[in-house]
């Protein structure tokens, strides 16, 4: 159970309903972090719309790319909930399962594709250092391209947001997966 307790539709102010429409029309359902955000639905629609936009509005990365970096970021911040989301998205778009392990591990980018193996260390000096080196830069630059890069970053500090939210209020998995009860800590 998450720290707030989740406000009813019919709590939020009539102005705000048509974003908690928008939301749940769109994904079919109201996600916990966008729970959360609606106790700030002006937040929450705005989030998701970005959210959507660097997920599946853009061509800049491949599917497999985006859930990579989103597992990266999961893990930097032990985002239970974000992991345990994503992982079987992660699947789904190609990622290997050694490459899930690895992440999970803290052993990427070691053992991972030269691209991945880039990718995660890119998400990973964000993350990190708070910066990333000309080295890493220049590498995912011609890797990905200008646009690349930024949708990249983007994703990066998103998913960030996303995990913060979701670690601040405490909440869970559900159901827990199996992936969920073996992430170590």
């Amino acid at each position: 159970m998450a720290r707030l307790p989740v406000i009813p539709k019919e709590q939020i102010a009539e102005e705000h309903q048509d974003i908690y429409d928008e939301i749940s029309a769109t994904l079919g359902r109201l996600p916990a972090v966008m729970e959360m955000l609606m106790y700030r639905p002006v937040v929450a629609g705005m989030t998701e719309r970005l959210g959507r936009q660097l997920r599946f509005d853009t061509e800049a990365l491949p599917r497999s790319t985006i859930e990579l970096v989103t597992l990266t970021v999961a893990r930097e911040w032990d985002c239970l909930r974000e992991w345990s989301v994503h992982v079987g998205q992660a699947r789904r778009a190609g990622v290997s399962d050694e490459t899930i392990e690895a992440v999970r591990q803290r052993r990427a980018p070691e053992g991972l594709s030269k691209d991945e193996a880039l990718l995660v260390t890119y998400t990973q000096e964000i993350m990190r250092m708070h910066r990333v080196s000309d080295e890493t830069f220049q590498a995912v630059l011609e890797q990905v391209g200008n646009v690349g890069i930024v949708v990249l970053t983007a994703l990066a500090g998103y998913y960030t947001m996303i995990a913060t939210t979701l670690n601040a209020f405490e909440v869970q998995p559900s159901p827990p997966t199996e992936e969920m009860t073996q992430l170590p800590l």
